[in-house]
């Protein structure tokens, strides 16, 4: 049966490409992610005065009596610089953030305060910024330019499996690019779910508890949808989506019919990485 590891080397490239892509849907759809950040500045039309009433036309006997229209008011486009900061605890993973801050020293001294002296943190004046840990906690990277960026900085400071899990804005509350996990056994058909997971290992290891059976093979994911395929000679293959469940599921069979063949994999189990499955695969084909 193939390892989380061999399935991972189908996919990670894809996945990382189109879990950067969800990043940027993620932030917009309540947060907003760019891959490029730029100053937070936020303009608001305000009133600053009025018109005096203008005649709009004469009446009376001779009509030589003005009428009047109501005042006109007299707007002006005014902006101003809004400021963020985040903090995440590596060990906890326990993060807070800061938004609509006026001075940024504010913003830095509340998630400091918030999440306490073990907590790396980033006060911004950027539209966005990102966090990424290593896989064993003992490194951070911290970017302004994008969640790519963030793990960058991380393993070029020495981290392993480095991945970005808070993104922030200066503007809006941060969002936790939490983990989830689709196991299945390609022998008994027993299949399970985990979501909402801080780290990959957990999510994974919560999936292959659930699927309480000897054979259940786990394949991890952050963001979005994951989904497990089965070929006919029992090899299980990963895949992941932005889109749903079953994307993800077509994605699984697709890297399985790289290594085994047009119509030799059916979609077995697909998940979410933030809540229960909501979508069942049919039942693989029986070998004849």
């Amino acid at each position: 049966m193939r390892t989380d590891s061999d399935s991972a080397g189908h996919n990670w490239e894809s996945q990382m490409l189109l879990r950067w892509v969800l990043g940027s849907l993620l932030l917009m759809c309540g947060l907003a992610i760019s891959p490029a950040a730029h100053a937070s500045q936020i303009c608001e039309n305000v009133l600053i005065g009025e018109t005096p009433p203008q005649i709009v036309g004469y009446s009376g006997p001779n009509n030589n009596q003005p009428i009047y229209g109501p005042p006109q008011p007299i707007y002006q486009e005014q902006c101003y610089w809004k400021y963020g900061a985040l903090a995440l605890n590596p060990s906890t993973r326990v993060y807070t953030s800061a938004w609509n801050y006026d001075d940024i020293r504010e913003a830095e001294n509340y998630v400091k305060g918030q999440c306490g002296y073990a907590c790396a943190w980033v006060s911004f004046g950027e539209n966005f910024a990102w966090i990424a840990i290593s896989e064993d906690d003992r490194v951070t990277g911290i970017s302004v330019k994008s969640s790519a960026d963030a793990e960058k900085q991380c393993a070029l400071s020495g981290g392993v499996d480095c991945v970005t899990v808070l993104a922030g804005s200066s503007t809006s509350d941060a969002n936790y690019w939490y983990f989830g996990a689709v196991a299945y056994d390609a022998l008994t058909g027993a299949g399970a779910n985990s979501w909402a997971y801080a780290r990959r290992n957990e999510a994974r290891a919560a999936a292959i508890t659930s699927c309480a059976s000897p054979g259940c093979w786990a394949y991890a994911f952050q963001t979005g949808y994951g989904g497990i395929a089965l070929a006919d000679d029992g090899t299980l293959f990963g895949g992941w989506s932005a889109r749903s469940e079953e994307s993800a599921g077509k994605a699984a069979v697709k890297n399985c019919e790289k290594e085994k063949g047009k119509k030799s994999c059916s979609m077995v189990k697909t998940g979410s990485a933030l809540g229960p499955s909501t979508f069942q695969p049919k039942p693989p084909k029986k070998k004849k």
